[in-house]
């Protein structure tokens, strides 16, 4: 550790001098300095690497992947079934009583059914467990809307605690016309993106009229990922197998 400091002689002027003051730091000192960036890089290190993670896992899939899982489905099975059997393990999914998988960002996860969507204690013990189900929504086999939602998180921090499945929402293009599948009650229910809206967090509209309507399905995340300020809303449309 060094002090120094300049001395001026205001009598006999223009003489001045310097005076340096060396005082060697205690090695606690510079130990206890050392260990606070070390935990300060962790802190920093632990906060974005769900986020980096989530973002890699997505570029990956994308990179990777030669065949669409909706070409893979094409095939004419008379049992229906044994036909969401067959592609449930294909994709390497063990729960075909109500699953979302989204090929595009590979993303799966088992759907919890009739969440209270708002009860922040019941969603967010539900978010750990995969993508919630609104109450009230419809399901894939009933008119109306199925209404998933899934925070990308609150904060970042959120990431890690509560399910992430629906981080990379925001990188679909409608345009694309991305497929979305749905096990449900052991069925497979195959969907066609084609709407993308941002709303304000606090419209409900979506969700309160999700079950009035045609057949479709709803996905609902956070917009900026990581942040609560606005909602994403994906809408898909039912298509033939």
């Amino acid at each position: 550790m060094t002090i120094s400091g300049v001395i001026y002689d205001y009598q006999v002027s223009p003489l001045h001098g310097e005076i340096v003051i060396t005082i060697p730091a205690p090695t606690w000192v510079r130990k206890l300095g050392i260990g606070l960036m070390v935990a300060g890089l962790a802190s920093i290190l632990m906060l974005i690497y769900p986020i980096v993670s989530a973002e890699i896992n997505f570029r990956l899939s994308n990179l990777f992947t030669k065949t669409s899982a909706a070409e893979i489905t094409n095939t004419p099975v008379d049992d229906e079934k044994e036909f969401a059997r067959n592609m449930a393990q294909q994709w390497n999914i063990t729960n075909t009583a109500f699953y979302i998988y989204i090929p595009k960002i590979n993303a799966k996860a088992p759907i919890i059914r009739d969440v209270n969507a708002s009860v922040p204690a019941t969603y967010q013990e539900a978010l750990k467990m995969g993508v919630a189900q609104a109450a009230g929504s419809s399901v894939p086999d009933s008119d109306g809307g199925t209404y998933l939602f899934a925070h990308s998180a609150s904060a970042p921090w959120d990431i890690a605690h509560y399910n992430a499945v629906f981080y990379a929402l925001n990188s679909i293009n409608v345009d694309d016309h991305d497929i979305v599948y749905v096990f449900y009650q052991d069925k497979l229910y195959k969907y066609q993106i084609m709407e993308k809206h941002i709303v304000e967090s606090k419209d409900t509209s979506w969700l309160t009229q999700a079950s009035l309507g045609a057949k479709r399905l709803l996905l609902q995340t956070c917009w900026p990922p990581g942040t609560s300020w606005k909602n994403l809303i994906l809408v898909a449309y039912p298509i033939a197998s």
